[in-house]
């Protein structure tokens, strides 16, 4: 069986509340609890949720931009959790991020070329020539034309600077990217050439995506498996299309409920009743009860495990 590229066992998140003049711990946020994932090569993986379920707080655990408070995270079958600074950093050139926002993300003093040049120059290995003509690939790779190099960021459209943003992960030819929310600030039609190109590129060259979203339509389109992730723990996993047809927890069918004209045979017209519950005083038992229609006695005391229903189909909740 192919071993998978990244594999992450019991990652958790705990950051401190500090408050008052000598800040003192007040409490914790437990921001992701205990989460397991695996991504196989040339997969990718769909992970959803509402905002606050702690998506993006698991990306940059997995490449140690924040520290773990527990668990291991093994890409290539090597654990990165225990790597000093410089080994990381060059674990990193296998492991690339696209962020939410790409004028946030790029140097609005630099040029394209410049941004791009970058992570080259620090890896050390192509003269200058090399990098030049590595840059002009790169805008070539995303749809973008190489004279654009010389560009700043503020003179390209927001779609742009997101190729701009993907050239820039892909510049030291990664085996997987972390795509945190992508197309979330694009126009619908934007949003729908994005996502094309990504998996075109994951096509062309291999590539092996963690790709976070918060509409499950998107979610769907550009994923091989699922994740639903609800108040920093994983409640639900499977094949997409499997999630598609069959969501059995009810957060699941409820995000699917919220997206309209799919033909899901599970999901309810209702609109999901109140507010994601604070990180800070997460609710006993089952962290969904407060909201959950099918919510009994016990879920306010136990919290149910992942339990696999179908092959490769998991849900945490004993009345799916």
């Amino acid at each position: 069986m192919t071993r998978p590229i990244l594999e992450v066992k019991g990652l958790s998140k705990a950051f401190a509340v500090k408050s008052g003049l000598f800040k003192r711990t007040q409490g914790w946020v437990h921001a992701v609890s205990e989460v397991d994932l695996q991504i196989f090569p040339g997969e990718t993986l769909g992970l959803v949720g509402e905002s606050g379920s702690g998506k993006s707080t698991l990306a940059r655990l997995i490449l140690r931009l924040i520290e773990p408070t527990a668990g291991q995270v093994f890409f290539q079958g090597q654990e990165l959790t225990g790597l000093g600074h410089k080994e990381m950093s060059q674990k990193r050139s296998g492991i690339q991020m696209v962020f939410q926002d790409p004028l946030d993300s790029l140097n609005s003093r630099w040029t394209i070329g410049q941004i791009l040049q970058e992570p080259l120059a620090i890896q050390g290995t192509l003269s200058h020539p090399e990098r030049e003509a590595r840059v002009s690939e790169l805008l070539s790779q995303v749809g973008l034309e190489p004279a654009m190099k010389q560009r700043f960021p503020h003179e390209f459209s927001g779609g742009q600077r997101q190729r701009v943003g993907i050239a820039r992960a892909l510049a030291l030819r990664p085996q997987l990217i972390l795509a945190d929310e992508p197309v979330s600030a694009l126009d619908v039609s934007v949003q729908a050439q994005i996502l094309n190109l990504l998996k075109d590129l994951q096509e062309e060259l291999g590539l092996s995506f963690l790709f976070i979203a918060h509409d499950i339509h998107v979610i769907r389109y550009v994923s091989h498996k699922v994740a639903v992730m609800y108040l920093g723990r994983i409640v639900e996993s499977g094949p997409a299309e499997v999630l598609a047809k069959n969501p059995l927890h009810p957060y699941t069918q409820a995000l699917w409920a919220s997206v309209p004209n799919l033909g899901s045979p599970k999901t309810s017209s209702s609109p999901l009743p109140g507010e994601v519950p604070s990180l800070i005083h997460p609710p006993g038992g089952c962290p969904f009860h407060p909201r959950c229609p099918k919510a009994t006695a016990p879920c306010l005391e136990h919290r149910p495990g992942l339990k696999e229903m179908a092959p490769g189909h998991f849900v945490a909740c004993p009345y799916s």
